[in-house]
């Protein structure tokens, strides 16, 4: 089987099934298509699967050097040492396929847009970039974000998308709105222990990455191993969070209303600032 060239290299964070979705279209094909050529099942998740074997051939076949899946790959082993199906902390849409959520924020700002692996882990909610929850699903359709997907073909009328920053079924924009997102730490919008668990689904990944983690107010060290029995007793962020981009907008709105009615909220403030 030849190399093939014009393949564009993966982004440190970038999950697998991103890149692949990308380096589809740079070939002009279907992802499955390109799947099946590097020898990936097309059955199997490829975030979970590129490893091993199966990695040294696809990063030989694509002309990338090996060590630039390093950062996925010692994620994604880390979850597979724990969960090994990716069903406990990983994202899954209703049939069984990888799903993603997103920042706007991100995909927002220039450059070439891809999805970062950690917006695959059902713990990660917030973005600390922007301080921004993550989309869930697509502003315009509402349907998951499914990766890896053929953006060749994209869009309902199969016209195709240039980058990730459309949604793959409508070909919609996914950043729209991005001006009005919340900022829930910015503008006080999330109690304490709503703050700490935002905080705790990034210090979940730290733990996948270091191997290890350790609870504030206890000295010892905890394996890796010891996440799912932490998993079993509720107390990881997936199982604590009940946030929404649209119950933070529902408490902007209400902590609007109570300043207005406040009796000192007007003085000093300019006709333009109190409409």
């Amino acid at each position: 089987m030849r190399r093939l060239v014009g393949i564009p290299p993966i982004h440190g964070h970038e999950s697998p099934a991103s890149w692949l979705t990308r380096a589809a279209l740079s070939q002009g094909v279907e992802v499955k298509e390109l799947m099946t050529y590097v020898g990936l099942s097309v059955k199997r998740d490829p975030d979970l699967t590129l490893a091993g074997n199966a990695l040294w051939n696809v990063a030989n076949l694509t002309g990338q050097a090996v060590s630039s899946f390093g950062f996925a790959e010692h994620m994604f082993s880390g979850v597979r040492s724990i969960d090994p199906t990716g069903e406990d902390f990983l994202l899954w849409t209703k049939n069984g396929m990888p799903r993603y959520r997103y920042c706007s924020l991100c995909l927002h700002e220039p450059g070439c847009k891809h999805f970062p692996l950690h917006w695959r882990f059902k713990a990660w909610r917030w973005c600390p970039i922007h301080d921004c929850l993550l989309g869930e699903r697509c502003p315009h359709c509402r349907c998951d974000l499914q990766l890896p997907g053929d953006m060749l073909n994209a869009g309902l009328k199969r016209e195709g998308v240039a980058h990730l920053g459309h949604c793959l079924k409508c070909a919609e924009r996914l950043d729209t709105g991005w001006e009005s997102t919340p900022h829930p730490l910015k503008e006080g919008l999330v109690a304490g222990w709503e703050k700490a668990v935002l905080e705790n689904g990034r210090a979940l990944l730290a733990a996948i990455f270091h191997r290890h983690f350790f609870i504030t107010g206890n000295a010892k060290r905890h394996s890796l191993d010891s996440l799912t029995r932490f998993k079993k007793m509720g107390v990881l962020p997936q199982d604590l969070l009940l946030l929404s981009g649209q119950s933070l907008q529902v408490r902007r709105n209400q902590r609007k209303a109570t300043l207005r009615n406040h009796p000192g909220f007007y003085e000093g403030r300019s006709a333009r600032e109190r409409s």
